[in-house]
């Protein structure tokens, strides 16, 4: 068997707002359905789905490599001061 690609689901409570904070953290928007979007890139994304289990997103963990962690720092301190929660 060769695994080609394996994706999560993130639970959202806002899905437009969960939305739009990834974009400002740089992702991309792939694709958007009425009630789940495909955001990063073509190789590397996830899905983010207008659905909230709070016992779900509790225990809801996602790991995240990059080349430069000092730079995404830098931009999720600025993004996540522009939302709540």
């Amino acid at each position: 068997m060769n695994i080609k690609l394996i994706r999560t689901f993130v639970p959202s409570m806002d899905f437009d707002t969960s939305i739009k904070f990834y974009k400002e953290l740089g992702f991309k928007v792939l694709w958007k359905g009425e009630d789940l979007c495909e955001i990063g890139t073509v190789e590397s994304n996830f899905f983010i789905q207008d659905y909230y289990v709070e016992e779900y997103a509790n225990n809801f963990m996602m790991q995240l490599f990059v080349d430069d962690l000092d730079t995404l720092y830098k931009r999720a301190i600025k993004v996540i001061e522009n939302f709540e929660g």
